[in-house]
């Protein structure tokens, strides 16, 4: 084996190989491997086409990947070595693409000649390559078994309901519930403030159907699975740290709390069925809406990809510095596309759930993409072309406004929908899980800020009051319908830093 290891290059496969297990440790059940297909083969092409090339100019298999392996390494971990040193200190001139270039090019030039000059077979480099990515293989691998034997830790307050142990109320009555979550819809107050619009449209709509509107709501977090993991859990989040950044691997497992929320298993136990037509898949209850790749998961793999963090990064620049103009074709604009045919695939579903008959009560759950940019429809709903170009913040506040305006006629469309086929009695929850985003710290309050509309079917609305929040939401529910006496949680909201 040790001679196997010596003359072998491994590490054409194990380099790669580590980086994919290492992301299915870090993001264990949130990747969705069709969206990365491409991404994946893509890595594990680098190592090859890269010692291809070096083998191509020297002719001998075994001092091509000599040649190749620093290449290598810098092709997939340049990104690691970049985001340490700007976490380290963003301001010091060595994390600059300025200074790190350069020095790789030159760093590479004497490794290639020290490689030229050497008389040695690197069988000692070609071992300790080989074994050191086996072992990082390893580890990685018994992170995900002992994940997967462990399982998730759910940290729980003084205050969390305890769902194994709810009893349910056989002498309750039983309306359907529906929760429609519009992404980003920030409150009536800051629309007027902020964006000078005034939504008395809607609000006035919804007092006509007998909603109670919460004015001064706010969501409890400002990024969507946090926010409404916290809601269907009716319970803050705990270990969250507010002092630091939010990147994707931060980020992506607070989907987790939502798959696995409370709430369901409750509403199972009072006899719901369970209609999910969101952008989560709860345990035993998929969501029927074809997914899309909406948390980008593409960009966890492109980060070991030297190129596309260049062009990401800097690649604008260097573009106008060739004075090359690259030709962006709405069409290839995926993202938009997928996100637009998974808001109109949730609207027809939501719809067609709120015609179904059904014996038991349902509860029913639409998480649609708007208001929330990327800004695709104008005020009546009609598909304008996108633009990469970046807007200005009044460009951005009007096309904000205008797909806000087109969402109030899906709310409208909804509302009326259930108010006219329903054979239950129902409540109806329209809900935002934050406002709209500014990305200034100034303003980072106003984030929280948020739709929070109310129907109760009795219109006994004692226990809501002007200021709720999200978090409350269903605590709400289970008193005022099936019995319950949850204390309200304080309304507090915690602002997570985004990248």
């Amino acid at each position: 084996m040790k001679k196997i290891f010596e003359i072998i290059p491994f590490f054409l496969f194990t380099i790669p190989l580590f980086l994919i297990v290492h992301i299915e440790n870090v993001y264990q059940n949130h990747i969705i491997y069709k969206f990365v297909k491409s991404e994946i083969i893509e890595l594990f092409a680098a190592s090859l086409i890269i010692a291809g090339i070096f083998f191509l100019l020297v002719r001998n298999l075994h001092r091509a990947c000599v040649y190749a392996l620093p290449v290598i390494l810098i092709f997939y971990f340049f990104c690691d070595l970049k985001d340490s040193l700007y976490n380290w200190n963003d301001k010091i001139f060595i994390s600059k693409y300025a200074f790190l270039l350069p020095t790789i090019i030159i760093l590479l030039l004497l490794i290639f000649r020290w490689i030229r000059k050497s008389k040695s077979d690197f069988r000692k480099l070609f071992l300790f390559v080989n074994v050191t990515f086996v072992f990082f293989i390893f580890y990685e691998v018994t992170g995900i078994a002992i994940s997967d034997i462990l399982g998730n830790r759910k940290n729980q307050s003084k205050h969390s309901i305890n769902s194994d142990n709810y009893i349910s109320c056989d002498s309750c009555v039983h309306p359907d519930i529906y929760y429609f979550v519009f992404d980003a819809y920030t409150s009536s107050r800051v629309l007027q403030s902020e964006f000078n619009y005034n939504n008395a449209h809607l609000d006035s709509f919804l007092k006509r159907k007998h909603f109670y509107i919460v004015a001064n709501s706010r969501s409890n977090y400002n990024l969507t699975p946090f926010s409404i993991g916290s809601t269907l859990n009716f319970d803050y989040l705990q270990g969250l740290n507010t002092k630091k950044a939010y990147y994707l691997n931060d980020y992506l497992p607070g989907v987790s709390i939502v798959n696995e929320n409370k709430l369901i298993p409750i509403l199972r136990k009072e006899g719901y069925e369970i209609f999910n037509h969101s952008i989560f898949k709860f345990k035993d209850f998929p969501s029927t809406i074809p997914a899309f790749d909406l948390w980008e998961l593409n960009l966890v793999y492109e980060r070991h990809n030297i190129f596309k963090n260049i062009d990401k990064d800097i690649g604008w620049l260097i573009r106008r510095y060739l004075h090359f103009t690259k030709i962006q074709n709405d069409d290839n604009f995926t993202y938009e596309i997928e996100r637009d045919k998974h808001f109109t695939n949730t609207v027809t579903a939501l719809l067609q759930t709120i015609k179904s008959k059904n014996k038991s009560p349902k509860f029913t759950y639409g998480h649609l993409l708007l208001p929330h940019k990327p800004y695709t429809y104008d005020h009546a709903g009609n598909k304008i072309p996108f633009t990469r170009k970046k807007m200005t913040i009044a460009e951005d506040k009007n096309a904000y406004i205008n797909q806000l305006r087109f969402t109030n006629k899906i709310v409208d469309t909804l509302v009326q929908s259930i108010l006219l086929y329903a054979k239950k009695p129902s409540i109806i929850i329209l809900q935002s899980d934050h406002g709209y985003k500014y990305f200034d710290d100034r303003k980072k309050d106003l984030e929280f800020a948020n739709l929070n509309a109310i129907y109760f079917y009795n219109q006994n609305y004692k226990l809501l009051n002007d200021s709720l929040s999200n978090v409350n939401t269903f605590r709400v529910v289970l008193n005022t319908f099936f019995k319950k006496r949850y204390p309200l949680l304080k309304d507090t909201s915690y602002f997570l830093q985004y990248k």
